[in-house]
């Protein structure tokens, strides 16, 4: 077991993110130390949905570029400061996350400004326009932001920089960038890179700067790593396509830890360990605990790891049976065994005659997750698209919903190789939505057995609210996983009636259940005492379009296709 020289989480995430998760007080902070944290985050800087600040203009304003800045940005820096100060107070390591550089659309600022522009449009914003790293002017601009922001926050230890994502990109190879043409990325972004901790380190000698890869392809990131100053640290996902509670560790992370390892280099790796994340969506203490076991042996065991950071964000009020298990991985001397390991924990929650429900209830809701079609496509997350969302609801296939919007490097090349579908439905057919439909009943085959324990787990009353989170992030699961599947199944009718086929499925009895589905998560969501992303509120709404489509259907299936799926 690697000894990690880092624990590294963020206060909140995007499902939980209000003052009560956001919460830098010494109360959360000895929390999170007590389950294995010595680094924080102080933004969480995710740019869904836009809580918090995810780049550097968001809290300081450049003197020769201030309209890039947003009009709250004073209120912005006194929180990042506040937080800052209060974490490191508790004793924590601090954390600034940003997106560099970011994005924009330059039509709508003076024409100086466009002395920052680069390629033409962003392919990960249609809308905007790409910064360019090789112009003098975007390297002084960073430059004095970050050199400002460690200057004013002298508590703040350290940065990760995104390139790509986090409201930043860079031009690609090839662009029409008349500044960088010819330089390929592995080049320009070292160098960039490069420079950019030289001069903010003249500020403050010891800040500590990770850089995130994501987006960039296998070779990409491995050319960039021979170029980059080995003090700079790399943080990445768990494998090159995503960060899934299923993950464990792929070639590409085992190659990119090895060549840490022989560049002298910080390696940092993400993960999922609370009971919410992008892959499961709003849920709170969805328990898998084996889950997050397995993700910790198997970065555990890859020579060069020597960080972890939880990727989603820490809720941490809903800390669980997950955490528990998480912590136990970083704080033994010795990797523990995990019947051994789980088994201590349940019979913190109840008695020994009891403990083997909680063990089984836990077991059923990881074999759950691992049975999700994960690899069909990066929009399998149930984060991506609510259940029962009338922008969607009906109207566009699966399989069309299933594609991926951009075109980066990775996605293009080394992200292919994992998702099904990526920009395109070539290699979706009928056998393989019979393939994803089996896998959707052997999850929810699996969950319902869970729920059917539930009643009889036995844990003492202490634990009430704890077990009532995990048993709604099961319910909820099952509503995400029965919307998708029955989604899957009339795509698949309308495709067969069209073609003048039988439909494979009962249409009406997919309609009825999808009603009932739809109402069922309605209900869980607004009597619960969890504050679920309220994002939600449009149910109302949807259940009034799922009785049009019955309604229609009913009427004549021949006008229903003429409107639905198609």
């Amino acid at each position: 077991m690697n000894k990690y020289t880092n624990i590294a989480g963020i206060v909140g995430n995007p499902a939980f993110y209000g003052e009560g998760f956001r919460d830098y007080s010494p109360e959360t902070m000895r929390t999170m130390k007590e389950y294995g944290f010595d680094t924080v985050f102080v933004n969480i800087a995710w740019s869904r949905p836009f809580i918090d600040a995810v780049i550097p203009e968001h809290v300081m304003v450049s003197k020769k570029f201030p309209l890039i800045s947003p009009p709250d940005v004073e209120e912005r820096f006194r929180l990042f400061k506040e937080r800052t100060v209060s974490a490191k107070k508790s004793g924590m390591r601090t954390f600034a996350l940003f997106g560099i550089p970011e994005y924009r659309d330059y039509s709508n600022l003076p024409p100086e400004y466009g002395a920052l522009k680069g390629e033409s449009v962003s392919s990960v914003a249609p809308f905007a326009s790409v910064s360019c790293i090789s112009r003098p002017e975007v390297l002084n601009l960073y430059t004095e932001l970050l050199s400002g922001i460690v200057e004013k926050v002298p508590e703040l230890d350290g940065m990760l920089i995104y390139n790509i994502d986090e409201l930043a990109d860079i031009c690609r190879d090839g662009s029409d960038c008349p500044y960088c043409k010819g330089v390929p990325t592995e080049k320009r972004l070292s160098a960039f890179l490069n420079e950019l901790f030289e001069r903010v380190r003249t500020v403050k000698p010891d800040l500590e700067m990770w850089w995130e890869p994501w987006e960039l392809s296998a070779a990409q990131v491995y050319g960039i790593m021979k170029k980059l100053d080995p003090r700079i640290g790399i943080c990445c996902h768990s494998t090159i396509n995503e960060v899934y509670f299923i993950n464990e560790g792929d070639t590409w992370l085992r190659q990119t830890a090895r060549m840490a390892r022989e560049q002298g280099r910080k390696f940092i790796v993400e993960l999922f360990i609370g009971g919410s994340g992008e892959d499961l969506g709003i849920v709170a203490g969805f328990p898998c605990p084996s889950l997050v076991y397995r993700q910790m042996l198997s970065y555990g065991n890859i020579p060069g790891i020597s960080a972890v950071k939880e990727y989603f964000g820490n809720a941490v009020p809903y800390f669980s049976v997950n955490e528990k298990v998480f912590a136990a991985c970083v704080k033994e001397p010795e990797f523990p065994e995990y019947d051994a390991l789980i088994r201590k924990i349940a019979e913190t929650y109840t008695n020994t005659e009891n403990a083997g429900k909680l063990l089984a209830f836990w077991d059923l809701a990881g074999r759950a997750v691992e049975m999700i079609p994960w690899e069909l496509s990066w929009v399998m997350r149930l984060s991506n698209y609510p259940s029962y969302h009338p922008g969607y609801w009906g109207r566009i296939p699966f399989c069309d919903l299933m594609r991926t919007p951009w075109e980066t490097p990775s996605w293009l090349s080394s992200r292919r190789s994992y998702y099904i579908i990526a920009e395109n439905t070539a290699n979706y057919n009928h056998t393989l939505a019979l393939d994803v439909n089996a896998r959707f009943e052997m999850a929810l085959e699996y969950i319902d057995e869970a729920l059917e324990l539930f009643p009889d787990l036995g844990f003492d009353t202490g634990y009430d609210a704890e077990f009532t989170r995990q048993k709604e992030a099961l319910e909820i699961i099952r509503c995400q996983l029965i919307c998708r599947k029955d989604h899957l199944m009339l795509s698949e009718c309308a495709s067969f009636m069209r073609e003048n086929k039988a439909a494979p499925f009962d249409v009406g009895e997919i309609l009825r259940r999808d009603r009932e589905t739809a109402e069922t998560l309605k209900n869980i969501l607004e009597n619960s005492n969890t504050p679920y992303l309220k994002d939600y509120d449009f149910l109302g709404e949807s259940l009034g379009i799922i009785d049009e489509c019955i309604g229609k259907y009913n009427g004549s299936p021949e006008k229903w296709l003429n409107e639905y799926h198609f």
